[in-house]
């Protein structure tokens, strides 16, 4: 990770070079460390010497992250991770039937996953899976909630869609087979 010392160091370095005004480094390296506080110090000075080689002028940030990620001996950061539950995606499948007035629906959600990589989308515009579930299985007109885990990573044909769409699926499938038995060409 980046040290504020290395990024300063760096800024300084560069209004010397690009004849900035003495407090220019300390008005903007706030935007500088946070978007370069996942790279290491060693791969930050690198990258810093190579741009005021190249470069007539001070980069900007933007300009300075693509010279970072097109260096080939740069570590790129790892973003988070996720788990087994949500098969590393960070999303967690919800599946919920509910009656409305005589009618069966079926709706499905996705929902942030409890890992690390989960929680990155909650702090967005996500909610947790388990809040989901909560406030689904709450609602008294349902009739099941589903949601995948670690030892159910995928919900299954009857759990993610209505009956009457499950049973046009079967029938689909069973008027695919026979046309296969009886030498039907398929188109």
């Amino acid at each position: 990770m980046a040290s504020k010392d290395t990024i300063q160091a760096m800024l300084k370095a560069f209004a010397t070079n690009y004849s900035r005004r003495d407090d220019w480094a300390d008005t903007v390296w706030g935007t500088w460390y946070k978007a370069l506080q996942s790279y290491s110090d060693q791969d930050v000075r690198q990258v810093a010497r190579q741009v005021m080689s190249e470069r007539g002028r001070v980069p900007t940030v933007a300009a300075f992250l693509a010279c970072m990620k097109g260096n080939p001996a740069v570590a790129q950061p790892q973003g988070p991770t996720g788990c087994m539950a949500c098969d590393g995606t960070g999303w967690r499948e919800v599946s919920w039937h509910r009656w409305d007035t005589r009618r069966l629906i079926v709706t499905s959600y996705a929902a942030s996953c409890d890992c690390e990589k989960g929680r990155y989308y909650e702090a967005g515009a996500a909610t947790n899976w388990s809040v989901v579930v909560e406030k689904l299985s709450s609602d008294p007109s349902t009739e099941a909630v589903y949601s995948t885990s670690a030892s159910h990573p995928r919900l299954t044909i009857q759990e993610r869609y209505h009956p009457d769409m499950v049973a046009k699926m079967k029938d689909s499938q069973v008027s695919r087979s026979s046309a296969d038995t009886v030498g039907i060409k398929k188109v």
